[in-house]
């Protein structure tokens, strides 16, 4: 009997052997973007970039607001916006449009990778993908204005913290102000995204596309609530990635807007991320926060009786802390 104990030991352990070297997703950090991609007319840059795509959805595209459309300048202040996962630049509007306004400060609206299209586009995004698009949508901010102001919500946050722990790209931004940032995923079945062979498992676990629903026809409008399942998996990885780096060497002045009540994210998480925060930080709670989630804790769609709330303690705390006012 020991001999066939031995033997079947052997092949469990070889087993877990190779579920555990199986392939996992791999977030690329050598940035694509070049500053030089985006020539001498960066609006004219991002319009032929979009046009490579034939089925961004109507209003979904990057794009940069001119405080003055009728005569585009360099202002003092840039307002960058990065969405988050499966959102659309309309997410928290007009959170970031009425801090521009504030400011007299142009405004840049990124689309990350794989955002904005179909539901089947969602999964041909990587995570250094979305790196590339902040390391983009930092040099746009640097082109429209003196001093860079960037808003992030969600995942966003979590690929703007890669770039301020690196420090790259970061020259000129003067603060950030992150809204229910993603270092923690808040399910039980998290952890399964960032297994190996989680890209063949996961579809077998839990089916081929995700539907998460929409609360409204202006959810169904401006984010992708059906995606392929495997879209997670750059998700997962990417938080997993930046919430195990030294956030201590980030020292860009940092606001967070959170809900205690939030169900997509891990709240200890960012709460460990922010506590290891190397510069300047506050953190600001939203606990009337509407919608099922408590996620998207301002703007029009999600959140409306909380959109001035945010805008003007962002406003107090950009006075306060960077002298925006």
């Amino acid at each position: 009997m020991k001999p066939l104990l031995y033997v079947l030991l052997a092949i469990v352990l070889l087993l877990a052997l190779a579920f555990l070297l199986g392939a996992r997703e791999r977030v690329r950090t050598a940035i694509g973007f070049r500053p030089a991609d985006l020539g001498a007319d960066p609006a004219a840059a991002l319009a032929a970039s979009e046009a490579r795509f034939r089925d961004i959805r109507a209003g979904q595209a990057r794009e940069i607001v001119w405080r003055d459309p009728a005569a585009p300048a360099r202002t003092e202040w840039a307002v960058v916006y990065v969405h988050g996962f499966s959102a659309s630049k309309a997410e928290i509007r007009p959170v970031p449009d009425r801090i521009a306004a504030a400011l007299g400060a142009n405004l840049f609206y990124t689309r990350l990778a794989g955002h904005g299209r179909t539901g089947a586009a969602m999964a041909e995004a990587e995570a250094g993908d979305w790196l590339d698009d902040v390391a983009e949508a930092l040099e746009v901010g640097r082109r429209i204005g003196e001093k860079v102001i960037v808003i992030a919500t969600s995942t966003g946050a979590t690929a703007v913290t890669h770039h301020a722990v690196t420090g790259d790209h970061m020259a000129g931004v003067r603060a950030l102000i992150f809204v229910s940032p993603n270092f923690g995923v808040r399910s039980k079945a998290a952890a399964a995204l960032t297994l190996p062979w989680a890209r063949r498992l996961l579809p077998l676990a839990f089916g081929r596309e995700r539907d998460t629903g929409a609360e409204n026809d202006e959810v169904e409008r401006h984010w992708q609530t059906r995606y392929p399942t495997v879209a997670l998996l750059p998700m997962a990885a990417l938080v997993k990635h930046v919430a195990a780096e030294d956030h201590g060497r980030a020292g860009t002045p940092l606001l967070v807007f959170h809900s205690p009540d939030d169900k997509v994210v891990d709240p200890a998480a960012t709460r460990r991320v922010f506590d290891r925060w190397g510069g300047p930080k506050r953190w600001i709670d939203v606990p009337g926060a509407a919608g099922p989630s408590h996620h998207v804790i301002a703007g029009d769609i999600m959140s409306p009786a909380t959109t001035e709330e945010v805008v003007d303690a962002a406003l107090d705390w950009l006075d306060a802390t960077a002298g925006a006012r």
